[in-house]
C-alpha cells in the first residue's frame, strides 16, 4: 500500500513538473524581420573595442560589474552604438 502511495506521489510530482516546464519562458528570439548583417556585427564589434569593454573582458578574471570603470566604458559603447544606428 505504501508503496502504491509513493508511486502515486512520485507520478503526480512528475506531471506537475511537466506542466510547470511546458508554460516555461521562451529565449528570445531574433525579429525575423530584422536579421542581423554582417555589418551590423562589425559595427557592434568596433564599438565594443572602441568603448575599451574588449579590453575588460579579455582578462581572465571577470569584471566588476560595479566598478565606476566598468559602467564608464558600458556607457561609451553604447553611447557608440546609439551613434552608429542614427548613421
Amino acid at each position: 500500500m505504501l508503496t502504491r502511495q509513493m508511486l502515486l506521489a512520485a507520478s503526480a510530482l512528475l506531471i506537475a513538473h511537466a506542466a510547470t516546464a511546458q508554460t516555461a519562458p521562451t529565449t528570445a528570439q531574433p525579429s525575423p524581420a530584422a536579421p542581423t548583417t554582417r555589418e551590423a556585427v562589425r559595427q557592434d564589434l568596433d564599438a565594443w573595442v572602441k568603448s575599451g569593454m574588449a579590453e575588460l573582458t579579455r582578462r581572465q578574471e571577470t569584471p566588476d560589474t560595479n566598478s565606476a570603470e566598468y559602467q564608464r566604458r558600458l556607457a561609451r559603447y553604447h553611447e557608440l552604438r546609439r551613434q552608429q544606428q542614427t548613421h
